[in-house]
């Protein structure tokens, strides 16, 4: 797996197509709210027309500002549950790939990683258990190699003991090396 794919590549768009919905929704509403606080009918005459406009002058900007600033609390606050929405969509699941991680720290390969489709690193998770997967294979391998080493080596004893004739005992010496070296296969040499 590509290690810049492990995020789902729409996950950032989707943060920002909802956060910028939410901002023209709240603009919508309070263009609407602007519009009812303010909606009245012009005097009749030049007078009152002229009055009428310099008490809407004035109660404009107080409406203006409160309707902006109530929207734009909505707005933020809209974004604030977003944003702990989303980040525990990623914190959570980080939190539980963490805790197996050290699970597996620790040489305990028992448990998968169990994350939602819809989280965010979702697919990490599924490397992860892949991980974990191919461990247990490997180590139930060497597990089995070693047994049958030790059943080899108990047969070489064995045969030594008896004082059995020179070719069964290197017939057994060769069975050891042959599975030395199927064990060396499955844990491959570090380089330091």
């Amino acid at each position: 797996m590509n290690p810049l794919e492990l995020v789902d590549k729409k996950y950032i768009s989707n943060v920002f197509v909802k956060v910028a919905l939410l901002i023209i929704v709240g603009n919508a509403i309070a263009a609407a709210a602007l519009y009812l606080a303010v909606h009245e009918g012009i005097g009749g005459g030049y007078a009152g027309a002229l009055h009428s406009m310099k008490e809407l002058r004035d109660v404009l900007a107080f409406k203006t500002l409160l309707v902006f600033a109530g929207i734009g609390v909505l707005i933020v606050t809209g974004v604030t549950v977003l944003n702990l929405l989303y980040s525990h969509r990623v914190a959570g699941p980080l939190y539980r790939l963490g805790v197996e991680a050290g699970r597996i720290g620790e040489g305990d390969f028992s448990a998968d990683v169990k994350l939602r489709e819809t989280d965010a690193i979702f697919p990490l998770a599924d490397e992860m258990n892949r991980l974990t997967a191919n461990y247990r294979g490997r180590i139930a391998s060497l597990r089995q190699k070693c047994e049958d080493l030790e059943a080899l080596r108990l047969s070489a004893e064995d045969l030594s003991a008896r004082k059995s004739d020179r070719l069964n005992i290197e017939a057994s010496v060769r069975a050891i090396k042959m599975k030395a070296k199927e064990i060396e296969r499955i844990i491959p040499e570090t380089e330091e």
